[in-house]
């Protein structure tokens, strides 16, 4: 065991055994039915087997141990079935608590219907969190009848410090899976994997590029965990989108959970993805899913999880996923920049209105979200429209840049194109659109144009560009 290890006798190896109900260093709970026994391990010849001699649920085995508020940790351990069960599945419910909850799942071991200790399968789960006190209590709990002649083993438990990666700006770092590796399980760019450890990225089916998550691939397994960590406002609307789909051929559904976490659990929603029975790629439509969350602290968690075994030949694959603030409507962007009496005054605060001479519209500032009554400050500089020549494959083009809010869904701003400030040409026949990426703020999106056709040798062809946006 690792020499970091808060939880003592973690692999309970340390006498009494059974038929004692007393652990070493843990609390037996609940019904009370928890041994070390030797019924199987995935480390010495001891695991600890809950519901022991009989048939019951709620038997509880936990730990107390002490922790630093703000650490980040890392849970580990393994579980698996002894015996044969009369029902079932047989589960665990893992919990780690300070203040407040930090872990909460129930999760299915794998179940190798065998009375022979060296045929017991073991799987491995990993859970991380982040103390928020002294101290935190890591209990299990079996979950389920029918386990008469069969029992849920916990063996070679660990809880050691580890480092999470930081929060990010919005949008999510590599929501659409085309970052590599590739089909590598338990690795995905940008993403924490967590669970069971199994997901990858891999080209079973996609709505943007080529790959997605595949949720299991390459065996029987649910209970994997993808997530990652966001900044977030607290009182602020953020929407979920996200596409999902099954890949292959499934022997019972197959589900995906989705949950948004901020200082508890603020969004839970379970999907039933599209099935195709198939393993043609190209004959899976993802369906695409929308949900809206208010967030209630300044970091949340997007996790997503599979539900649902019998997948050997199976994997639910999800893609293109963006979480972006849900835009304010101008009434409440006026409300958040202008007092009671400039509310009153269209001349100020109106949509056409310019407060601070800046010759930026306040419908514009809302688009770009600057600030209306400051002028142009270094922050909003890099906000508002620009013009720039740039090389793409080996040629010059005049480029059009300019920021736009997350997830802007109102009217469309429009770039028209002039020759000579008389004329506007609103079709847009003679640009066309660059790349749309996060600016980094984790409000707005950068947007860059560029003319079709590229600057000739010499001097650049006189072209005027604007912005226009109806409310």
């Amino acid at each position: 065991m690792d020499a970091q290890n808060l939880v003592q006798n973690g692999d309970f190896e340390a006498e009494p055994h059974d038929p004692f109900s007393t652990i070493l260093d843990w609390d037996v709970l609940g019904t009370g039915f928890v041994h070390s026994a030797m019924q199987g391990a995935s480390s010495g010849s001891f695991s600890a087997a809950l519901s022991i001699g009989g048939d019951s649920e709620g038997n509880i085995l936990s730990q107390t141990f002490g922790t630093t508020a703000g650490q980040a940790y890392l849970l580990q351990f393994d579980a698996g079935v002894f015996g044969v069960r009369t029902e079932g599945p047989l589960q665990l419910s893992v919990e780690v608590s300070g203040a407040a909850f930090l872990v909460d799942q129930t999760v299915t071991p794998p179940d190798a219907l065998t009375f022979d200790p060296t045929f017991v399968v073991f799987r491995h789960y990993r859970y991380a969190f982040i103390a928020d006190s002294s101290s935190a209590t890591l209990q299990f709990t079996n979950v389920g009848l029918g386990n008469f002649n069969a029992d849920v083993m916990v063996d070679t438990v660990s809880v050691v410090p580890t480092l999470l990666p930081p929060p990010v700006l919005l949008p999510l770092v590599n929501g659409n899976f085309e970052t590599g590796p590739f089909d590598s399980n338990g690795t995905v760019s940008g993403w924490s994997v967590y669970g069971v450890s199994q997901a990858a990225v891999r080209t079973e089916a996609a709505t943007s590029g080529s790959h997605s998550v595949a949720f299991g691939p390459g065996g029987d397994f649910q209970d994997d965990i993808l997530s990652q960590q966001f900044f977030t406002t607290p009182g602020r609307a953020y929407s979920i989108d996200f596409d999902a789909a099954v890949y292959g051929v499934s022997d019972s559904v197959q589900m995906l959970r989705v949950r948004l976490i901020g200082d508890s659990a603020v969004f839970q929603q379970m999907v039933s993805p599209p099935y195709f029975s198939t393993f043609d790629s190209s004959a899976i439509q993802l369906q695409h899913y929308h949900f809206v969350f208010s967030a209630e602290s300044s970091v949340s968690t997007i996790e997503f999880s599979n539900v649902g075994l019998d997948n050997h030949d199976a994997d639910v694959v999800l893609d293109t996923v963006q979480v972006v603030p849900v835009p304010q409507t101008f009434a409440e962007w006026q409300s958040d920049h202008f007092d009671a009496n400039q509310l009153n005054n269209p001349q100020i605060s109106g949509w056409a209105a310019d407060p601070d001479n800046d010759r930026i519209a306040n419908g514009l500032e809302f688009f770009f979200n600057t600030d209306p009554l400051a002028g142009i400050s270094v922050a909003d500089a890099n906000a508002i429209p620009r013009t720039a020549i740039e090389g793409f494959d080996g040629f010059n083009y005049v480029t059009f840049t300019f920021h736009q809010l997350l997830g802007w869904n109102r009217n469309p701003a429009v770039v028209q194109v002039s020759n000579d400030l008389v004329t506007w040409d609103t079709t847009g026949n003679q640009i066309e659109i660059v790349s749309v990426v996060g600016s980094g703020d984790g409000e707005t999106e950068t947007v860059k144009f560029r003319l079709k056709t590229p600057v000739p040798n010499g001097s650049a062809p006189r072209k005027f560009f604007r912005l226009s946006l109806d409310q």
